[in-house]
């Protein structure tokens, strides 16, 4: 599951996962699930927009690079950076130093 392709289309995404986890459920109930659970609902505010004092910070893709200083990028980049490359989040390691 990306978090990408639940921001496009989270009912969708639901259904597939629990559907692969062998307890499919209907279009019906999964738009109902996303919608009680959408990032609008849970912050009570628009995709976006940042309240640096709630848990839930922005609700679009790609903003945690946002968030990392150059220590954290660094660790990160040890522990996922193939990872991200794998699954074509990054091309290439340029985004460590805030380059790309």
């Amino acid at each position: 599951v990306k978090y990408e392709d639940l921001l496009a289309d989270s009912s969708h995404e639901l259904m597939r996962t629990c559907a692969a986890l062998g307890h499919p459920i209907s279009k019906e109930r999964s738009t109902q699930i996303a919608r009680k659970y959408s990032f609008e609902k849970q912050a009570s505010r628009i995709k976006g927009e940042e309240d640096q004092t709630s848990y839930l910070r922005k609700g679009i893709s790609g903003d945690w690079k946002n968030k990392f200083n150059l220590e954290a990028r660094e660790i990160f980049n040890h522990y996922m950076g193939e990872g991200l490359h794998t699954l074509g989040y990054e091309k290439s390691d340029c985004w460590i130093r805030a380059q790309c």
